[in-house]
C-alpha cells in the first residue's frame, strides 16, 4: 500500500521537504489484540521511500477510546477529543510533519493528531491515507 501511495504522490510529497513521518498511533491494547498496527508499517515503507524517519512512537493516545468504526457518524469526531498527545521529550518546533493513516473517514483522527503535533511545536502537518472513506 505504501508503494502505491508513494507511486501515486511521491513526487508531490518529495518536494514538501518532510521531515518525518507520523503514523497514526494505535491504543497499546488493541495492539496487543490485533498483533500488528497498520499504519505503523504502511508509515515506516512510505518513509524508506521518501528517506526520512518514521516517528512511530512519538504519539500516544492518553486514554482508550472506542474504535471509530463502532460509533455512529456524528460522534466520531468527540469521541477522539484530547485523546492524542505527544510523548514527553520531543521538541518539535519548527518540524515539518507527513501524519500517515490506513483510512480516513470523519477526519477526526487527522484533525486531531494534528492538533497535537502543532500544539508541541510543529510548523506544518500534512495527511496521507491509502483510502477515504465516505458515509454510508
Amino acid at each position: 500500500m505504501a508503494r502505491l501511495l508513494y507511486d501515486e504522490f511521491g513526487d508531490a510529497l518529495q518536494e514538501r521537504q518532510f521531515d518525518a513521518v507520523i503514523p497514526s498511533p494505535m491504543h497499546w491494547l488493541r495492539r496487543t489484540l490485533r498483533g500488528t498496527n497498520s499504519p505503523d508499517i504502511l508509515g515506516e515503507e512510505l518513509a524508506r521511500l521518501l528517506g526520512i524517519p518514521c516517528f512511530e512512537h512519538i504519539m500516544r493516545r492518553s486514554r482508550w477510546a472506542p474504535k471509530q468504526t463502532d460509533l455512529r457518524w456524528d460522534l466520531r469526531h468527540e469521541n477522539l477529543h484530547k485523546v492524542f498527545r505527544v510523548r514527553y521529550g520531543f521538541d518539535l518546533r519548527g518540524a515539518k510533519l507527513l501524519f500517515v493513516d490506513d483510512v480516513m473517514t470523519t477526519g477526526g483522527t487527522s484533525f486531531e493528531v494534528t492538533k497535537a503535533l502543532k500544539k508541541a511545536g510543529a510548523k506544518e502537518v500534512a495527511a496521507a491515507v491509502v483510502a477515504r472513506a465516505g458515509k454510508i
